[in-house]
């Protein structure tokens, strides 16, 4: 059941830990925050499982929402080159695939993948991200009752949160 909560949970999610904060989203105010170190580098499905767990602590609940920005470790990036000759998105779609099979030797029926699009005549960005760990991540939130708002590549919410500076053909964007 999804509630009517105006509160959202935003996390950050690395191999190495979280970040967690409740916010209310008519106000924009911060309710709680929360940062969490794992003992080791995690697996995302490990580090699923340790979100799972601090969703099911008491100021975590009665939410409505979930966005979660996920670390770059965990996604399998690919540059999609422009071309007319693709004439659908379908036709764009299998271009990624294709690429992300040549370039990370994995089956591409293994992830779930998302193109970034950047204007005609201009390249796109293909995120992959393994289909079982979504699944995971999709019934996490069903499970807690929060809708999926937001989920997003670290490498994509780095590049939202600088549109002024990247403007024009010079510049270059580090996520580390």
């Amino acid at each position: 059941m999804l509630r009517l909560s105006p509160d959202v949970i935003a996390v950050g999610l690395s191999p190495a830990g979280l970040v967690m904060s409740r916010i209310n989203r008519l106000t924009r105010r911060e309710k709680r925050h929360q940062a969490l170190q794992f003992p080791c580098s995690l697996t995302l499905a490990e580090a699923l499982e340790q979100l799972g767990q601090q969703l099911a602590q008491a100021e975590w609940q009665a939410a409505a929402g979930l966005r979660l920005v996920l670390s770059n470790h965990w996604l399998r990036f690919a540059v999609v080159p422009w071309s007319e000759q693709l004439a659908s998105p379908a036709e764009r779609q299998a271009l990624a695939q294709g690429l992300i099979e040549e370039l990370y030797a994995e089956k591409a029926s293994r992830f779930v993948i998302r193109i970034s699009e950047c204007g005609y005549g201009r390249p796109g960005l293909a995120a992959a991200l393994p289909q079982a760990e979504l699944q995971q991540l999709q019934a996490l939130a069903q499970q807690h009752g929060l809708a999926l708002q937001s989920l997003r590549p670290l490498l994509m919410e780095a590049f939202a949160q600088q549109p002024h500076n990247l403007r024009g053909n010079d510049g270059a964007l580090a996520c580390l």
